[in-house]
């Protein structure tokens, strides 16, 4: 870590599995924005559309991708079936061809 003697610290700490990746530094606009650098969107497969989840965490500003769920996902169990699936599917087929 350094310092420029203009207060900014700069370096990098390491990340969960004791890498460094490098430092950035960017400005906030008026508006609370800020750029991604292009090496960490594609390194972090960040696409326009990609949703972020922000939370403060010791003094330090943390992004996370969310990552969409499977909406088929969201389908299962949502049916009662009486006798279960097993049952219903059979019922559906109907009778199997003669000789089975």
């Amino acid at each position: 870590m350094t310092n420029a003697g203009d207060g900014i610290v700069r370096g990098t700490a390491p990340d969960r599995e004791g890498r460094r990746g490098s430092a950035c530094r960017v400005r906030v606009s008026e508006k609370g924005q800020v750029t991604i650098p292009k090496r960490l969107r594609d390194r972090l497969g960040l696409r326009p559309g990609t949703v972020l989840d922000f939370e403060e965490s010791g003094g330090r500003l943390v992004a996370r991708k969310l990552v969409r769920a499977d909406h088929l996902d969201d389908l299962v169990g949502i049916l009662d079936l009486p006798g279960g699936v097993d049952a219903h599917l059979d019922e559906a087929r109907g009778p199997g061809p003669a000789g089975s």
